[in-house]
């Protein structure tokens, strides 16, 4: 998302995108349901600068893993997931004692409404850290 083109659609582009590759290419029928299902929430289909999808990717990205890590508290693992890599809300508290990386899903909503009010300092912090080589 952070290497779109800054335009006013930029951000319907990438959906689009997303959209076409779950319908052709992701094979996990529970993981294309949860996308398909996030890809035609109302916060989805509003998308439509590069801001919105950076922002939306951000917190969609942290809703499945605040579920993921549902999943590996209760058996350990998931079962797509590196049990040697846990899942995390991002940013953790480490990066950003502002947004306070807990581990639930009321975290990743928080953070993401927080963002809202900080948004042209989160779409920074997160485009900077998604433009860096070791992402």
């Amino acid at each position: 998302a952070n290497r779109l083109p800054d335009t006013d659609r930029s951000g319907q582009l990438l959906m689009s995108w997303m959209r076409a590759f779950n319908d052709h290419f992701f094979r996990c029928d529970v993981c294309h349901e949860h996308l398909a299902k996030g890809l035609a929430s109302p916060k989805a289909v509003a998308v439509s600068s590069r801001r919105d999808a950076i922002m939306w990717l951000w917190e969609f990205h942290n809703e499945v893993n605040a579920r993921l890590m549902k999943v590996e508290a209760k058996y350990g693992h998931s079962s797509s997931g590196d049990p040697n890599v846990p899942k995390t809300i991002w940013p953790g508290a480490d990066i950003c004692p502002k947004c306070g990386g807990e581990p639930v899903l009321a975290a990743a909503q928080a953070a993401a409404q927080a963002a809202q009010a900080d948004a042209p300092l989160e779409q920074t912090h997160v485009s900077d850290s998604w433009n860096k080589e070791t992402v």
